[in-house]
């Protein structure tokens, strides 16, 4: 594998395994950010997430009028997202000069066609996967009561404007299922090391992060194997 890395995008819709993989990756020599928050009940292990980049994606995401997590049915378009994001294009410019190896956000799912004018050259995405209801069973358990019907149509948006962007700008993009990380994280981090470029370790993935599982329902299987799929392209 070369050392010369490109930089990496960590995203997919939130609680499903963007931490656990930003995790493994930086504490493997691929530095995911320079200032980290600390962790949390939801987050034993860390966030993994560059701050100012949270914060700016947080800014862009509020003037897009998705500050809220209780209100997961709002949903910019695409031309909205790169509108909003002109005002914050110096900013974005400055995070990008002194980035280190990669950036992890499950933002990036709706911000990062903006960011891409920015990054010196096209990233490669890392796309966590997991399944909607356990995405909405996460969500509940972190943030309290909420609509899970319309959560679960959320995960869809995230991963559908995934896709669109990854096809429209041709990226280079993988994707890790977070089931099969924890049950077989030699496997998994064997596959995306060979996608990063760097030796990265198994023993950083803790098998206590699964809480549960649940089955992909009839209605989000096929996207859930589109957004699979990335991992054998």
């Amino acid at each position: 594998m070369t050392t010369e890395r490109p930089f990496i995008i960590v995203t997919g819709a939130g609680r499903s395994g963007t931490s656990a993989v930003a995790r493994v990756l930086h504490e493997s020599g691929v530095r995911m950010g320079n200032d980290f928050d600390a962790p949390s009940e939801f987050n034993p292990e860390g966030y993994y997430e560059e701050t100012a980049v949270w914060t700016l994606n947080q800014r862009l995401l509020t003037d897009l009028g998705l500050g809220d997590h209780r209100h997961p049915e709002r949903w910019p378009s695409r031309s909205a997202v790169l509108a909003a994001a002109t005002h914050h294009e110096p900013a974005m410019r400055e995070l990008v000069a002194n980035a280190a190896a990669g950036w992890k956000d499950p933002r990036f799912a709706i911000t990062l066609e903006a960011w891409l004018p920015c990054l010196p050259a096209r990233p490669k995405l890392v796309v966590c996967l997991r399944s909607p209801d356990a995405h909405a069973e996460s969500v509940v358990r972190s943030y309290g009561l909420v609509d899970r019907a319309a959560v679960k149509r959320n995960w869809a948006k995230h991963n559908r404007r995934l896709l669109e962007v990854i096809q429209d700008y041709r990226l280079e993009a993988t994707c890790v299922e977070f089931d099969a990380l924890v049950e077989r994280p030699q496997k998994a981090t064997a596959a995306l090391s060979e996608f990063v470029g760097h030796s990265l370790r198994p023993d950083y993935v803790n098998p206590s992060l699964q809480r549960f599982r649940r089955p992909v329902s009839t209605k989000y299987a096929r996207l859930y194997r589109e957004v699979l799929a990335l991992a054998s392209g």
